[in-house]
């Protein structure tokens, strides 16, 4: 073992303090650190890597000592047990009473001690309430009872209070003896059989009337095998006579390495020895316990290592297969940690570390993971059903085949860089349903795209019927004078009895001067359309034909159901989205573009460079193909529900033509054109 940073152990306990804080990334890795104390120090991101932590030598030479001497203790007890169990069996009161009720209370102490290690102290509890009650009664009720039976009652209670003590006083020493070296078992078993002996030999100097025969010997053997049975069931994982267990692990742990209330978030406790170590209360976010030992036997009150299932899930890394439903595992360290087909259900995985980690067909539904790493996770073919991961980091994980029905992510959670060739969007009948996409696999980036949500976004609420005029002319208004606030409309949806806007910012900008110049421009524009709808369109250069056809437009687009818009496009209330579902954008903001686009009212190539741009951006058409068939299909609607516009086409078709830049885009709208020629009863 390297030499402990601050000298000799003993040296380096006094310079150690409490509420201390430690340098970031300090290495205390291979040290000696038994014995000293740290409550309340912050070890943040500390690294204590193979340490050696616990009772110092002479505190465990101390330990030794106090347990030989509570094994005396035990053995006194054991021997008082027997006393008082084969007290009716001595040959007087035989004679005297008849044998019964020492056979009775003789008895009595083996199914006692059968009922504590079947089922617990509390059924020799019960039992020993019912007889001091019993006895109370008795004396209280009973007149001129058969002196036997008096004798009996008594014989009944002391027994019971000495095997109780025996039974738990051995139980601790047994637990205790598990974590300590082989030697002490023979100290701590002849410290026993040398208090019962004392006490036989103490009872029979000061009473001639007590012998010593071969049923009292029966009764220490009985209540020393029960005894170390009590401990070995105490000291597994998961094992029974949790009082047993936390007053041996109590005992042990005075004098020991205390991290008792401090902060050892991110520290490394990989291959330390922790026995004997206090970590009650101590923040042990992400703190790394692979391989640790020992842990079986420190304070860990108020920790999540304090459920043996995540104990040893910590320390081993293995969870393959297991069933944690329920459990909570905060700020738990689980980074490369096999954990395929292990169950999760609704359990609480906030802020833990899952780097890394194998979760591939794990059943992850309703966990809580807010703020959890899982970057470069295993997530194939996982059920994510329900799951939240706001504000996780997903960065580089494989999500192919995921189950991603109700999830819930925010603008924080990253997708950066992540592998996904599929998802499923249901689950039904316990087995992931509906394929997304249904008939290929996503192009690199595009779920990344699809489901990044925009950081510097804003949501905003209105509970009136949106105006749908108001809003687009607001927005045209912001990108014509460029106030600096890079504002543009992302959708607009509807949520029960509100109207919800979605509105990305540029960077810098609040969300309150979002809201304000958004509501107090749409406000102006709605009560000034509603009073002069003349000067609104000769401002914005509209005719008033055209004003009336597009408040038309608009006021159905509030009432559109999901129908298809051409054949790679649907409309979905008032959005057009594309067939993929990965990109959509507001009908009257397409439509108003490319009126614009069409009326000579501005230059062409910029309008329509800003049109694509924002096709492109937004995922709805990414290829001229498709671009061209959304303007071709936004100039058929418009001039279907506009006879004024349709005229104008078919009137000014080839200037229109002739006016814009690249072939793609005219070839849509002489296509466009040609469509209502063919249709048009003047043509």
């Amino acid at each position: 073992m390297a030499s402990p940073p601050f000298g000799t152990p003993s040296k380096w306990q006094n310079q150690a303090s409490e509420n201390t804080r430690y340098p970031t990334e300090q290495d205390f890795s291979r040290t000696d650190i038994r014995g000293v104390k740290w409550n309340q120090a912050n070890l943040e991101q500390v690294k204590f890597c193979s340490a050696y932590a616990g009772l110092s030598p002479t505190r465990t030479l101390s330990l030794r000592i106090f347990l030989a001497i509570l094994a005396a203790f035990g053995g006194i007890s054991a021997g008082i047990t027997s006393l008082c169990a084969t007290y009716l069996l001595s040959a007087n009161n035989i004679s005297e009473y008849t044998a019964l009720p020492g056979i009775m209370v003789y008895a009595f102490v083996f199914i006692g001690a059968v009922v504590v290690v079947r089922i617990g102290f509390t059924g020799l509890f019960t039992l020993c309430i019912l007889i001091l009650f019993g006895s109370v009664v008795f004396a209280l009720f009973i007149q001129d009872a058969p002196e036997e039976w008096v004798n009996f009652l008594f014989g009944m209670v002391m027994t019971t209070v000495a095997q109780i003590v025996t039974l738990q006083t051995g139980g601790v020493v047994s637990t205790v003896d598990r974590s300590l070296p082989r030697s002490m078992v023979t100290v701590l078993g002849a410290a026993t059989i040398i208090g019962a002996m004392g006490s036989f030999v103490l009872t029979a100097s000061i009473s001639n009337n007590v012998t010593i025969n071969a049923l009292n010997y029966s009764v220490v053997i009985g209540l020393l095998l029960a005894s170390l049975i009590i401990g070995w069931r105490a000291a597994q994982v998961n094992g029974p006579f949790p009082e047993i267990r936390q007053w041996a692990i109590a005992l042990t742990a005075i004098g020991g390495t205390s991290f008792r209330g401090a902060n050892l978030t991110e520290t490394d406790f990989s291959q330390a020895k922790l026995k004997y170590t206090d970590f009650r209360n101590a923040n042990l976010t992400r703190a790394y316990w692979h391989g640790a030992s020992g842990l079986e036997f420190a304070r860990l009150d108020n920790t999540y290592l304090n459920d043996p299932r995540i104990r040893q899930l910590a320390v081993t890394l293995s969870g393959q297969q297991k069933n944690f439903d329920g459990a909570n595992l905060e700020g738990v360290n689980l980074k490369e940690a096999n954990l395929s087909h292990a169950s999760f259900t609704s359990v609480n995985l906030r802020n833990s570390n899952l780097q890394n980690a194998n979760l591939s067909k794990a059943i992850l539904r309703q966990a809580q993971m807010d703020g959890a790493d899982l970057s470069n996770t295993n997530l194939r073919e996982s059920i994510l059903a329900r799951a939240d991961l706001a504000n996780a980091n997903l960065n580089r994980a494989d999500l192919t085949g995921a189950c991603i029905k109700d999830w819930n992510f925010n603008a924080q959670t990253c997708f950066a860089g992540v592998t996904c060739d599929y998802v499923y969007r249901d689950f039904e009948n316990a087995r992931p349903a509906d394929r997304y996409p249904s008939d290929r696999n996503f192009r690199s980036g595009e779920f990344e795209s699809l489901y990044q949500k925009v950081i510097n976004s804003v949501e905003l609420i209105f509970q009136d019927q949106v105006d749908w005029r108001a809003l687009s002319f607001a927005f045209e208004k912001f990108q014509i004078e460029d106030d600096g606030m890079g504002l543009e409309l992302k959708g607009v949806e509807q949520r029960g009895d509100y109207w919800v806007v979605k509105v990305t910012h540029g960077e810098g900008v609040s969300k309150q001067q979002v809201e304000h110049q958004v509501q107090s421009t749409y406000a102006d524009l709605r009560a000034l359309m509603e009073t002069k709808d003349q000067q609104i369109n000769q401002l914005l250069g509209i005719v008033d034909n055209q004003t009336k056809a597009m408040n038309q437009q608009a006021e159905a687009l509030s009432n559109f159901s999901q129908h298809p818009f051409g054949n790679n496009f649907f409309i979905s209330g008032s959005n057009i989205t594309n067939l993929a579902g990965s990109g959509q954008i507001e009908y009257q903001e397409a439509a108003n573009r490319v009126r614009r686009l069409v009326s000579h009212a501005d230059d062409p190539a910029f309008i329509l460079q800003r049109l694509l741009g924002q096709l492109t951006a937004q995922n709805v058409a990414t290829t001229p193909e498709a671009q061209q068939e959304l303007i071709q299909q936004v100039l058929l609607c418009e001039a279907d529900g506009d006879p004024q516009f349709r005229q104008f086409l078919l009137q000014q078709g080839q200037q229109i033509v002739d006016s814009l830049p690249g072939e793609s885009i005219a070839t849509a709208v002489r296509a466009a054109i040609a469509h209502l020629q063919h249709i048009s009863p003047d043509s």
